[in-house]
């Protein structure tokens, strides 16, 4: 019973991973899930203004996903091939 809960658990986080995949713009909790990084570090770095966000009539964040792809890609260290 218990290794039948666990597959159903799976499941589930399998579905919310893949609708994050579907939506352009996410919320905080759903940019750390998408990021695989802690609610705080995304307050954190959005209060730094680090990381790009959205903040409509100044109280909910929103992040486009496509613009968190981008900043995830900066700074790429070269291969030891490529120096």
């Amino acid at each position: 019973m218990e290794l039948f809960i666990d597959k159903i658990n799976q499941l589930e986080k399998l579905i919310r991973q893949q609708s994050l995949l579907q939506k352009e713009v996410l919320n905080v909790n759903e940019a750390a899930t998408y990021m695989g990084v802690s609610k705080s570090w995304i307050c954190s770095m959005t209060s730094k203004r680090k990381l790009p966000y959205y903040c409509p009539q100044g109280k909910l964040i929103f992040f486009k996903r496509h613009e968190l792809d981008t900043w995830l890609l900066e700074n790429r260290n070269d291969t030891m091939d490529e120096i």
